[in-house]
């Protein structure tokens, strides 16, 4: 996996944790179909996300800090109302699907434009999304340190290739 910009990564006892600055930390592959399942929790005013097909530059100095694919939110509490179980752009959850502190599972399921988002089980997005030039069919795995002060935990990422 690659950090990118500022943010802080480090793994202890079986749990990635994200704290300081932005930044994003990216999946060596690409993937293009997949059923992709993490367990997250996040802290007081924290704000992350789980990017798929998400696009890493060659040379991270030319990395944009958001980077372009697709992002499923993580978020219970902070200023922004788009919440965990939200298809970032595309389809907005208000509801607060897991508690601040509390740990909970986010699968996303790509094959091609379908994509299924799950927060504990429940469906909150299922559709078909177009790829453009923001878009794309293929591309990394990125977790999200959102700001200063923000706090991400994850732990047991699953990753299942489709055809």
């Amino acid at each position: 996996w690659k950090a990118v910009h500022d943010a802080n990564w480090e793994v202890k006892e079986g749990v990635l944790t994200g704290r300081g600055k932005q930044g994003h930390l990216f999946s060596p592959k690409r993937y293009s179909n997949f059923h992709y399942k993490a367990e997250i929790k996040v802290g007081t005013n924290s704000n992350s996300g789980m990017y798929f097909r998400a696009q890493m530059a060659k040379d991270p100095k030319r990395q944009p800090r958001w980077p372009d694919g697709m992002e499923a939110q993580v978020n219970s509490n902070h200023g922004d109302p788009v919440r965990t179980g939200s298809l970032y752009s595309f389809v907005k959850v208000f509801e607060q699907l897991i508690p601040t502190g509390e740990w909970g599972t986010q699968e996303i399921i790509a094959v091609d434009n379908f994509i299924v988002l799950k927060v504990n089980g429940r469906v909150t997005v299922r559709g078909r999304f177009g790829f453009n030039k923001k878009h794309f069919k293929e591309g990394h795995f990125a977790f999200q340190q959102h700001h200063p002060g923000s706090e991400v935990d994850i732990r047991n990422v699953v990753v299942r290739e489709l055809p």
